[in-house]
């Protein structure tokens, strides 16, 4: 039974509080923001159980990733008095490293199964 909706392109609300951000000028978060629009591609790629399995593995390998930098990064603290700076640079790190990895991953995959098939 394959759905008829991707739901993997809702994700591109996310871009909504771009336009509050705008507001309040912070010029890197509001390309950030944007970027999320991106995910309006995923409504022209039908959902099929491989493309599941994608978003599954993709987004295993990016939970494994962040979960181990996040571990690292709390050592790290541990032993340097937690500025608030660092906390707040560890969380745009991590932020970063999800976006980047999972959206990597995905279109790795979606690239590799383009050119097997």
């Amino acid at each position: 039974m394959n759905p008829k909706f991707n739901y993997l392109s809702l994700l591109s609300l996310l871009a909504l509080p771009a336009f509050l951000i705008f507001m309040d000028g912070f010029p890197s978060s509001i390309a950030f923001s944007f970027l999320y629009l991106l995910y309006l591609v995923y409504l022209k790629i039908p959902m099929d159980e491989l493309f599941i399995k994608r978003i599954q593995q993709a987004a295993s390998i990016t939970l494994l990733v962040v979960l181990l930098t996040m571990t690292g990064y709390l050592f790290c603290l541990l032993f340097i008095s937690p500025i608030d700076d660092l906390i707040f640079g560890g969380f745009w790190i991590i932020f970063s490293i999800i976006h980047i990895l999972f959206n990597g991953l995905l279109s790795g995959f979606e690239i590799y199964d383009l050119l097997n098939n």
